[in-house]
């Protein structure tokens, strides 16, 4: 998961975790920037799967 924190007119993302290896800490990742008002309105838009859900799994797989 990135870190992502917002100034009035951007936001940045600084560091990364994965919530599987806790021990390790944030790792430091070089700063990226981007625009708030964009990124607000892509995280709040909902998301929509490309086609539909899957089917039953093809046959000989086991499940």
């Amino acid at each position: 998961m990135a870190r992502i924190g917002m100034d009035p007119h951007d936001g940045h993302r600084s560091a990364f975790r994965r919530p599987d290896r806790e021990e390790r800490g944030d790792l430091p990742l070089n700063r990226f920037v981007f625009e708030r008002a964009a990124y607000e309105a892509v995280s709040s838009a909902p998301v929509v799967p490309a086609r539909g859900p899957p089917g039953s799994p093809p046959a000989g797989l086991g499940v």
